[in-house]
């Protein structure tokens, strides 16, 4: 059985990806779908489609995904989330799945970074990267994997050229020019704590921090806009 895995195509699913999908037996969207153009889509290859929503994804996404899947494929147990974090720092939710179903694929998308490992338990952790033009991400890829009698016997990661959308100077900024692009102001503390929390979003999500010079700091760091975002959402929580 050959399975086909994408996440976080944002709306946008361009001929390539549907092209290395046709050989598959099933297609697993990891959420972030964006529109349901993308849904009709992959269900147009004629495939069984499971799919997640992601946190980008509206009421008309959600009402034909889920927020959560737990299967067999081929006799291998199978969790199907959006947001898993990373192997050693999974999420609250995940973490309680693991120790409920134990299962041996842990598939998620978000960090728009193609990740394949496994953990210290031995359950195999695979984000397939993103697959749309939106996020951190310079080239899309999907994954491809051959199941059988309950186990991986091949994985292919599949580049499908570079992202066209925002080039780096904008998919990353620092917290000061995060804040000034949005017109708020935060005194030093408050700013400090943002950074810290955006340096954890990206542990958690295993998305890079790139340091930078600073004329009057000397050395900040750059963050991925989405950890910024979701470490300004956290704050005003």
């Amino acid at each position: 059985m050959w399975i086909g895995i994408l996440s976080d195509t944002h709306g946008a699913l361009e001929a390539e990806a549907l092209e290395a999908l046709r050989g598959v037996d099933e297609v697993w969207h990891a959420g972030d779908v964006g529109s349901e153009a993308v849904l009709d889509a992959l269900e147009g290859l004629g495939k069984p489609l499971r799919a997640v929503w992601g946190n980008i994804d509206g009421p008309e996404v959600r009402a034909r995904t889920h927020g959560r899947l737990e299967f067999e494929a081929e006799g291998m147990k199978v969790l199907l989330v959006h947001q898993a974090g990373t192997p050693g720092r999974y999420l609250p939710e995940v973490r309680r799945r693991v120790r409920a179903r134990r299962p041996d694929l842990i598939v998620c998308g978000h960090s728009h970074v193609l990740r394949v490992e496994r953990d210290a338990a031995g359950i195999l952790y695979l984000n397939p990267g993103a697959c749309g033009e939106e996020g951190i991400h310079r080239v899309k890829t999907l994954v491809r994997l051959e199941v059988a009698g309950g186990r991986i016997r091949k994985a292919e990661a599949v580049e499908l050229g570079a992202r066209a959308g925002e080039g780096r100077e904008r998919a990353w900024q620092t917290v000061e020019a995060f804040l000034a692009a949005r017109g708020l102001r935060l005194g030093e503390a408050q700013a400090s704590a943002l950074g810290r929390r955006a340096a954890r979003v990206c542990r958690e999500q295993g998305w890079p921090v790139s340091p930078v010079h600073h004329p009057r700091f000397g050395t900040v760091n750059e963050y991925p806009v989405e950890a910024l975002e979701e470490a300004l959402t956290e704050g005003l929580g």
